[in-house]
């Protein structure tokens, strides 16, 4: 299910969420194949406000853990998680990077094993490229949000998929791919399919609103 021309799978991707057509048993695969899952849930909205305005956003309550009952009640992304049960971490605010893609690492088969999940404050917009985890090129390059900027025109052959989360959700994604966030604020959080695989590589909190894994 890789983006093509044609936009075959145009009907699978909503504004604020993955078409329900994509059953719990096919999300695990989804998120391979297009490198990105997302659903709109408001409850989450109202966890990240909280963390923000309580200045918890950078806390020990700001971790997957506190969102993971929220989002395991959905059984779509329940059985995403079910398949990275060790959490990372990677735990940090995030804000936004409007006028570039960009991805927090490059192509290697270490990072399959790893998803990164946005917990998308309300007023969220993002974009995704389709299929772009599968990208071959390197950008040696670490900007100083602690993103790899990726440039436009290795992209063009990927379609763009845009998302509005106007009271807040998650959007997961795989490290390689393509993105960017437009509008809004998020707490960035990963997760693994094993411990063996998470220790293979480390993670650097920022300072500020960024964060890179890098081996």
């Amino acid at each position: 299910m890789a983006a093509s021309s044609s936009d075959s799978f145009k009907d699978l991707f909503e504004p604020t969420k993955v078409a329900s057509l994509i059953s719990a048993d096919d999300a695990p695969q989804f998120l391979q194949d297009h490198g990105f899952f997302y659903q709109e849930i408001p409850e989450i909205g109202k966890l990240v406000t909280d963390l923000y305005s309580t200045n918890r956003a950078k806390g020990k309550e700001a971790t997957l853990d506190h969102f993971k009952p929220t989002l395991r009640a959905d059984p779509r992304l329940r059985r995403i998680l079910d398949c990275y049960p060790e959490t990372g971490r990677l735990q940090s605010p995030w804000g936004i990077v409007p006028k570039a893609y960009y991805s927090w690492n490059n192509p290697r088969p270490e990072v399959d094993s790893a998803v990164i999940a946005y917990m998308l404050g309300p007023q969220s917009q993002c974009s995704c490229k389709d299929g772009s985890h599968r990208r071959k090129f390197r950008v040696e390059k670490v900007d100083e949000d602690g993103t790899r900027h990726l440039p436009d025109e290795y992209l063009e052959e990927y379609l763009e998929r845009s998302i509005t989360m106007m009271e807040g959700g998650v959007l997961l994604v795989h490290p390689v791919l393509g993105h960017r966030t437009e509008t809004g604020r998020s707490i960035i959080l990963d997760a693994w399919t094993t411990q063996a695989a998470r220790d293979q590589l480390s993670v650097k909190n920022p300072t500020k609103h960024s964060a890179s894994i890098e081996k």
